[in-house]
């Protein structure tokens, strides 16, 4: 914005918020120095900015009056007086009584009384008589360094219409001419000429504040230097806080004359900028412009040094119409080769200058090493800038998420001034969790330029701060690329089933892939959609939701792992038996439960019913724990991490689902309903209003891999300057500790062989022949829909029923929503996430 056209429409608006406690509090006008003086020469006494007495009373309405129309402060203008007549006679009084004596005795003394009180508040003691404006080394009302402060308080505080108030007469003189006027008013981009001094001092001020970016100001008010009876003056740092600049420190003089015997500044531009008054330029014409200096955004990286977002050079690939031999080959060359319309080609360039570069479209550099020799057409040329580019895609967009233009709202509601119109901001994933880091640092040169002839900038007389531009902090995640890209390949192919699935490392928590289906690509949010990408971007099912931690639902089976804990903990034992008959009836129902195998699984443990994915035994063992206590089910499964955010280290909270885990007091708020066995029942295999996200199950998976330590999910691990120095790290962190023994959690690991290697396990022969043992269950959850959501767990290396310790290394969960079963669509996503990251062939 030039300074000339001001950041506001109205004369003593102000181009910052107004000032929290805090920062009034930070802006407050202190004496320079630390020291205490003594009493004949101490520093000036501090005023809050804004806060002042003399300043207390001037508004808009009042501030363009004379100096000598405005009382001097402390003192109150004299009454307005009448002559006073005795009240007349009542026309239809037959008599009229005159008071008693005592009443005019006592009228008589009120009326000393007031005289009086009146008197004293218009003169005063003689001896308190205008003791302010004598007052040259203290800080009294009226005094010099009472009005410098008020002045500096309006001056800071964006008020300037208050500010004028403190100016005086000989200002207001000097800049009512009409040279100065016109010649500041010439230059402007909408001519017209400064109206008064007011609106040159205020427009003025208030247009070369918002030229330098200034958010807001603070001031410290230095010892007087006296010239002369009439003249004195204040050295002051005001230390100026610009979006492009930092913090700009900015001495000047205010110098104060008594006129009148009242004590004003003498007011020039040199007060906001001391370049600005120079004698060879006695009608202030010159300019202060801001030129600013942008830099890149931090890089994105895999665990293995992969850029998952980068700013980089990109082609901007256009057409210059004049150039053209065959329009209707670069029409077919650019619809073939950048997924454009006829329509979007020709509305680029036709009507238009035919010796200028239109733009069509900016691509990747990958995209357009493909595609340049098909582009190699008179007529078609590609420019080179810097934007956001994703090398991977969408196969990293769980990752990165996207970054798109900041809107007014997110502008004016910015704590840190940062943002303005036409920047980016992260919107979704570590792009979003990242922004302060990623983010560059702005910069800029503020300088004093002369005029040209003609009104245009001239050269820099002055330069009065300059910032260096600085790029990005850089993030460093834990993903694994490969794992990655297998993880979201086979997401892609479970017959266009949408889908979430995470692998996590169980010892340290770290997010070895994370993957959603369908997603966007965020290169299209950084270099632009065409109309083609936009079709396509509207036909996919929720692609801003990142299933791996948003999409809560009924993980069925996985469940039981929770419920085999909870009964383990709570007097069922592992040798106990029971008996499914292929069907349940729950009490207090007046029907019964069909087992997936209607003809029942025979005599088992709820250890060994885990393989087969029993439901009947596990219904069982859910109403024999209800029957105990209807919170230990629950208990079970907030203790493994259920019913909260996963509190994942560089995951926006926006992304971070708590899922639900159901009790009986959840059921009486939300539901206005008692807890009965079939809720009970309902839990125990991971139905009814039970919810969890992918990233729930892996880290419940993992900590059944680690031995009952709940690791809190990192997916981030560093973030590194542009210097190679590391700003922050992110170590692994024990969220918690799963409630049950280290004799019973063995079990449960036991249990978790049967589905792949026992006889009747859901998922037998998934891993078969393989050179490490993997612990897993299936999940075939009802969703609504006439096809369940399917789910798979599974961790690796597991540990054998006989044989040396081991350390797992993998845990991975997957879901495929409104699919089938578990084994037939979320496994062989699972198998593939675990065989990939420990480098398998499969």
């Amino acid at each position: 914005m030039a300074e000339d056209r001001e950041g506001a429409s109205q004369q003593g608006d102000h181009p910052w918020a107004p000032l929290t406690n805090d920062e009034a509090e930070a802006t407050r006008i202190a004496p320079a120095g630390a020291a205490p003086q003594a009493e004949d020469d101490r520093a000036l006494a501090p005023v809050v900015a804004g806060a002042s007495q003399s300043s207390a009373g001037l508004d808009d309405a009042t501030v363009d009056l004379p100096p000598e129309a405005i009382a001097p402060p402390g003192r109150k203008a004299p009454p307005q007086r009448a002559r006073a007549r005795r009240p007349a006679k009542p026309a239809n009084a037959t008599s009229w009584r005159r008071p008693p004596l005592w009443a005019y005795v006592l009228t008589t003394a009120l009326v000393v009384a007031i005289v009086a009180g009146v008197a004293y508040e218009i003169i005063g003691p003689v001896a308190q008589q205008n003791a302010g404006v004598h007052d040259l080394t203290g800080c009294a009302t009226a005094s010099p360094c009472q009005v410098a402060n008020s002045y500096l308080a309006a001056y800071t505080g964006g008020k300037y219409s208050a500010m004028y108030g403190f100016t005086s007469a000989a200002s207001r003189t000097r800049f009512s001419s009409p040279t100065i006027l016109h010649a500041a008013a010439s230059f402007q981009l909408n001519p017209a000429d400064y109206k008064s001094a007011q609106d040159y001092i205020t427009r003025r001020t208030q247009g070369i504040v918002a030229q330098a970016q200034v958010y807001s100001m603070s001031a410290t008010l230095g010892k007087v230097t006296q010239a002369d009876a009439t003249h004195v003056s204040f050295p002051a740092r005001v230390i100026m806080r610009s979006v492009s600049l930092g913090d700009i420190a900015v001495d000047i003089v205010v110098p104060l004359s008594l006129a009148k015997n009242v004590w004003r500044v003498d007011w020039s531009p040199g007060l906001i900028f001391p370049q600005l008054d120079d004698p060879s330029d006695p009608n202030y014409t010159h300019l202060v412009r801001l030129t600013t200096t942008t830099a890149q955004r931090g890089t994105i990286y895999s665990a293995d040094g992969e850029a998952l977002a980068i700013d980089e050079n990109v082609y901007v690939v256009g057409i210059t119409p004049a150039k053209m031999t065959d329009a209707n080959a670069v029409s077919q060359a650019l619809i073939k080769n950048l997924d454009l319309t006829a329509a979007e080609v020709s509305a680029a360039y036709q009507g238009k200058d035919a010796n200028t570069f239109w733009p069509v479209r900016t691509i990747t550099p990958m995209l357009y090493q493909q595609v340049s020799a098909a582009l190699n057409l008179p007529g078609i040329q590609a420019q080179q800038t810097i934007g956001r580019v994703y090398p991977f895609g969408s196969v990293t967009a769980p990752i990165t998420g996207y970054i798109g233009q900041v809107d007014p709202t997110e502008i004016a509601s910015d704590p840190t001034h940062y943002y303005q119109s036409g920047d980016i901001i992260g919107r979704a994933g570590v792009e979003q969790w990242g922004e302060q880091s990623l983010r560059p640092t702005k910069g800029g040169e503020l300088d004093v330029r002369a005029r040209n002839a003609d009104g245009s900038d001239g050269p820099v007389l002055a330069t009065i701060a300059a910032r260096a531009a600085q790029n990005g902090q850089n993030v460093y995640t834990t993903i694994d690329m490969p794992t990655q890209q297998a993880t979201m390949s086979n997401l892609a192919n479970q017959k266009g089933h949408g889908g979430g699935a995470v692998a996590l490392d169980p010892t340290t928590g770290d997010v070895l892939a994370m993957g959603s289906y369908p997603i966007y690509d965020p290169n299209d949010f950084s270099l632009g959609f065409t109309a083609n990408e936009q079709a396509r971007f509207n036909a996919l099912d929720s692609p801003y939701l990142n299933r791996a931690t948003m999409a809560a639902v009924p993980t069925g089976s996985i469940f039981k792992m929770v419920t085999l804990s909870a009964a383990l903990e709570h007097g069922i034992s592992a040798t106990q038996t029971f008996t499914c008959t292929g069907s349940y009836q729950v009490p207090g129902e007046n029907h019964l439960s069909i087992d997936d195998k209607p003809t029942g699984h025979g005599t088992l443990t709820a250890p060994q019913a885990i393989g087969p994915s029993c439901d009947v035994i596990f219904w069982t063992v859910a109403v024999m724990l209800n029957n105990q206590d209807p919170n230990f089910l629950p208990t079970m499964a907030k203790g493994y991490g259920f019913g909260s955010p996963s509190a994942t280290i560089g995951l926006p909270a926006s992304e971070d689902n708590p899922g639900l885990v159901p009790d009986p007091a959840w059921l009486k708020a939300n539901k206005d309903a008692g807890w009965s066995p079939s809720d009970a029942a309902n839990l125990g295999i991971g139905q009814g209003f039970f919810e969890a996200t992918p990233m729930q199950v892996a880290s419940f998976t993992a900590t059944i891999a680690n031995n009952g330590k709940r690791m809190r999910p990192l997916l981030v691990t560093k973030v590194v300057d542009t210097n190679g120095q590391t700003i922050s790290t992110f170590t692994p962190q024990q969220a918690g500790v799963a409630p049950i023994s280290q004799d019973n959690l063995q079990v449960v690991q036991i249990a978790m062989l049967g589905p792949l290697y026992a006889p009747g396990g859901t998922s037998t022969g998934l891993f078969k022949n393989y050179p490490v043992t993997v612990a897993g269950k299936t999940g075939t959850a009802e969703s609504g829909q006439p096809s369940p959501h399917a789910w798979f767990v599974a961790y690796a290396p597991a540990q054998q029923l006989s044989g040396p310790p081991v350390t797992p290394k993998i845990a991975a969960a997957t879901l495929v929503e409104y699919s089938g079963s578990g084994d037939a669509f979320a496994a062989p996503v699972t198998k593939r996430m675990v065989l990939t990251y420990l480098r398998i062939p499969f």
